[in-house]
C-alpha cells in the first residue's frame, strides 16, 4: 500500500476532492490499534530516577496505536496560558482512560511551530508540577508536539525510527489523538522530555549537566543560535545538573580553538568530547536531512556531560519536524554552521570519521524495512490526519508529503554513497 493512493482511495470513500482539506464536520471512525487498558497508565510515587526499567514510559510511545489525551483547563489556567504562554499552570488530563488531576501544563514551540491555545499548539504535560514525586508510567513528564510545519505528519516518527536504529541518543516518540475539554484538536505526537529520567536510561551515569543547544529566543524574528563558540558557549542553558557557571561548556569552546590551532584536531576535541559518537550523531542527521539540528543550523539538540565517561560531551537529538529537507534554508553540508562540524570537514581524520559513520550507518539500515514501518504509520494516521480538524493541511498536501517521504527512503543510501564516495 502506498501513500498517495491510500489517502486518494479514503478520499473517493468518503466522498469530497483532495483540494476540500477536512472530510465533513463529523471525524470517521477508524480502528486505533489494540485497545488501552481501561484504567490507563500506572500512577505512582518515585523521587528517583535510578533503577528504573528499560521500558518506562512505553505506553505513551508505541506507534502502532494512538493514546487518547484529553486536557482539562480551568478557566483561569486557560486565560493564564493566553498571558504568559510559557508558563505552567494547573490542568487535569484523563490519559487512555486514567484521570489526573492536578498536573501542570504549558505551551511549546517559538518561530516555527507555536501556536496559541485555541489553535493546535505544542504543550509540555508536568506530572509532578504540584504533586512532587507522581509519576505516570515512570515519566515526570511529556511533551505532545503538534506537527504544524509538517503535512505529512510523520518525519518525527521517520526519524527517531531510524535514531533508534542507529543506537544514538535521542527521544521515543509516538502518536495520540489529544482534545481540550472535549474538543477534538487532532492528532500529535508524544514525545519523551529529555530529563534525568532519560538520562538515566540512556547513560550509565545519568547525574550530569544537561545543556540546551536550541536557540535563545528574543521575540519576533530575534534570536541567538548555540555552539561552541567565543560569547556563545556560557549562554547554554542548564536543564539537568548542577551549576558550574559553565566551565564544562566553555572548556568545548577552549578545546576546539586549541584543536583548530594544533595538528590533532580530532585528539584535541576527544578529550572533551566524545567524537566516537559525534561521527554517528552526523551521519544519522545526514541520513534524515536534519535541516535543523546542530551541524547545519547549531539549533535543536541538547548537550550531555558523561561523568561515566570522565566528564566528554555527547550531542543529543532534539526536535525533528525541520528534518527530511535536502539544502533548504542554503545550508549544505560542506560548510555546516556548527564550529565543530565545519573544522571536521576540513580535517582529515576527522572527515574520515564521519565518512565511516555514514558506511556503518548504510550497511546497518535496511530501507525495506524503514519502508514497511512507514508504511505501518501511513495505515494507521491517514483517515485521521485528513479528518484533523487544526492541521492547515488537505488531503493532497498529506499524500504527496507521505509520498515523498517513501522517496526519501528509497533513495537515501545512493544520495549517502554519492556524496561520501562509498
Amino acid at each position: 500500500m502506498r501513500a498517495a493512493p491510500l489517502i486518494v482511495a479514503l478520499i473517493a470513500l468518503v466522498g469530497c476532492s483532495p483540494s476540500s482539506g477536512i472530510l465533513g464536520p463529523t471525524p470517521v471512525d477508524v480502528p486505533d490499534g489494540p485497545t488501552p487498558a481501561p484504567e490507563g497508565p500506572a500512577v505512582t510515587e518515585e523521587e528517583s530516577p535510578e533503577g528504573q526499567p528499560d521500558d518506562q514510559g512505553a505506553s505513551f510511545f508505541a506507534t502502532d496505536r494512538f493514546v487518547q489525551i484529553d486536557i482539562e483547563l480551568p478557566e483561569a489556567s486557560w486565560a493564564a496560558l493566553i498571558e504568559a504562554p510559557y508558563e505552567f499552570t494547573p490542568a487535569h488530563v484523563t490519559i487512555d482512560g486514567r484521570r489526573i488531576e492536578d498536573i501542570g501544563v504549558r505551551l511549546r514551540g517559538r518561530i516555527g511551530s507555536f501556536r496559541q491555545v485555541w489553535q493546535k499548539p505544542k504543550w509540555r504535560l508536568d506530572f509532578n508540577r504540584y504533586t512532587p514525586g507522581r509519576r505516570v508510567d515512570g515519566l515526570e513528564a511529556l511533551s505532545l508536539d503538534n506537527n504544524v510545519v509538517d503535512c505529512s505528519g510523520l518525519k518525527q516518527i521517520l526519524a527517531w525510527h531510524v535514531m533508534g536504529l542507529a543506537d544514538t541518543h535521542a527521544s521515543r516518540g509516538g502518536f495520540a489523538q489529544v482534545t481540550l475539554g472535549g474538543v477534538a484538536y487532532g492528532i500529535y505526537n508524544t514525545v519523551e522530555v529529555q530529563d534525568d529520567r532519560f538520562l538515566a536510561r540512556r547513560f550509565e551515569d545519568g547525574s550530569g549537566n544537561l545543556y540546551d543547544g536550541a536557540y535563545i529566543w528574543y521575540g519576533d524574528r530575534n534570536y541567538t543560535l548555540m555552539d561552541f563558540t567565543a560569547g556563545i558557549a556560557e549562554q547554554y542553558e542548564l536543564e539537568e545538573g548542577v551549576d558550574v557557571g559553565h566551565a564544562d561548556t566553555l572548556g568545548v569552546q577552549y578545546a576546539l580553538e586549541e584543536a583548530v590551532a594544533s595538528d590533532d584536531f580530532v585528539g584535541t576535541m576527544d578529550a572533551v568530547f566524545d567524537m566516537e559518537t559525534f561521527y554517528r550523531y552526523a551521519a544519522v542527521e545526514h541520513w534524515i536531512g536534519q535541516n535543523d539540528g546542530y551541524i547545519l543550523n547549531t539549533n535543536n539538540n541538547r548537550v550531555y556531560f558523561d561523568p561515566s565517561d570522565d566528564g566528554r560531551a555527547t550531542l543529543i537529538s532534539y526536535d525533528l519536524d525541520y528534518a527530511f529537507m535536502p539544502n533548504h534554508w542554503g545550508h549544505n553540508w560542506n560548510n555546516p554552521r556548527g564550529a565543530i562540524a565545519w573544522h571536521c570537514m576540513r580535517d582529515t581524520e576527522c572527515y574520515e570519521g564521519i565518512r565511516g559513520a555514514v558506511a556503518d550507518l548504510l550497511a546497518l539500515l535496511d530501507p525495506a524495512e524503514v519502508e514497511a514501518a512507514f508504511d505501518g504509520w501511513d495505515q494507521l494516521t491517514a483517515l485521521p490526519a485528513i479528518n484533523d480538524p487544526n492541521s492547515g493541511c488537505n488531503a493532497n498536501q498529506i499524500g504527496n508529503r507521505r509520498g515523498t517521504l517513501r522517496s526519501w527512503i528509497r533513495n537515501r543510501h545512493d544520495v549517502l554513497r554519492a556524496y561520501w564516495n562509498l
